[in-house]
């Protein structure tokens, strides 16, 4: 029967590099969530700006309907 010493030297070395990965990960799903959320936040104040711009243009064509003017259809 053969006994066979266990390497150890290789181990902290193995440890460290899983731990590096497993802290890349998290890096990466945190960016990931990040950028997920800046999209939406540019998506939601594109809408708002597009609700706004749709406001100024038919508040400008409920005062020329008012005046007796023409409807802007290009807005």
């Amino acid at each position: 029967m053969t006994i066979s010493a266990i390497n150890n030297t290789s181990s902290p070395n193995q440890y460290s590099q899983l731990r590096t990965t497993q802290e890349d990960q998290v890096k990466a799903a945190a960016t990931q969530r990040n950028d997920a959320a800046t999209t939406e936040d540019t998506q939601k104040k594109k809408a708002q700006e597009t609700v706004v711009d749709d406001q100024k243009a038919n508040d400008k064509n409920s005062r020329a309907v008012q005046q007796g003017g023409e409807i802007d259809i290009t807005a």
